[in-house]
């Protein structure tokens, strides 16, 4: 089973957070933030769905 760090890390390191990362101009740190809100915000969502309510 992958820790919640692991998951943390392949998420950022993912196509679509390295996309958001250059058109928000996030830092890596920055990104993290976010997927870790997303793991713990309670809903069966995906992150892109996670970040449309966000905005």
């Amino acid at each position: 089973m992958k820790t919640k760090a692991q998951i943390i890390k392949n998420t950022v390191n993912g196509i679509f957070v390295k996309g958001l990362i250059k058109a928000k101009g996030w830092t890596k740190a920055q990104a993290a933030e976010y997927v870790e809100a997303w793991l713990h915000c309670g809903k069966s969502i995906s992150f892109g769905e996670f970040m449309e309510a966000q905005a």
